[in-house]
């Protein structure tokens, strides 16, 4: 056993040891989310977009969505309209695209931001 399975083990054995009734609870089923049917509304016309992995809002402007290839990829952003049509290329400097996954948008300090996450790691090369 290394290091990491003793600490998982151990903080496994104190959840248990916190929640005496736990191996007795019968899990609760989860409540299926109402969704609508899916709609198309377009489909990305950029050519560049070979293998769009991720996809976040604009928190700039409403009919605008920001995409991203998976790995092997530019470290480009690239901005479509909700319904596909191209805006535009941002190449993200300074990085390479080694696995990107998924895109997220948020708001910190009234500032909008873009979110890359480089966390893919298919052929098992990554020790972190």
């Amino acid at each position: 056993m290394n290091a990491l399975d003793a600490v998982s083990a151990g903080l496994a054995a104190v959840f248990l040891a916190m929640s005496p009734s736990f191996a007795a609870e019968q899990p609760t089923p989860l409540a299926r989310a109402a969704f609508a049917d899916a709609v198309a509304v377009g489909s990305i016309t950029n050519d560049r977009v070979r293998e769009a992995s991720g996809l976040a809002p604009s928190r700039r402007r409403a009919d605008l969505l920001w995409v991203l290839n998976d790995s092997g990829n530019t470290p480009d952003l690239f901005a479509v309209t909700t319904n596909g049509a191209e805006v535009g290329i941002l190449r993200v400097e300074g990085v390479e695209n080694e696995d990107w996954e998924d895109l997220d948008s948020f708001e910190k300090d009234g500032k909008p931001w873009l979110l890359v996450a480089d966390c893919g790691d298919n052929p098992g090369f990554r020790d972190e």
